[in-house]
């Protein structure tokens, strides 16, 4: 038995495991076009719209769309953030 000596904490798993339903969702909604150009507006008129799902999937216990909608919104914080520059995404990228 091999010791792993780059041990990964249940809540890295679980952000790794959330990251790839984000990209999932921005992979499955690319065809509606980006997010760089709308109206700041907009992007918290989408959020609260998102919000709403997620709100309805955990009355229902739908656990599917639960991942799916809580993905959703945090792509729209990330819109929001990089909206207002908190973010360097190029730089993220390299």
């Amino acid at each position: 038995m091999t010791q792993n000596t780059e041990k990964t904490t249940r809540g890295e798993r679980q952000a790794k495991m959330f990251m790839r339903a984000m990209l999932r969702e921005l992979s499955a909604n690319e065809r509606k076009g980006g997010w760089l150009g709308r109206k700041r507006r907009q992007h918290f008129a989408d959020l609260d719209y998102h919000v709403a799902k997620l709100k309805a999937a955990v009355r229902t216990n739908d656990r599917l769309r639960l991942l799916e909608y809580s993905a959703d919104v945090a792509n729209h914080a990330l819109f929001i953030a990089d909206d207002w520059g908190v973010l360097n995404l190029e730089a993220l990228e390299e």
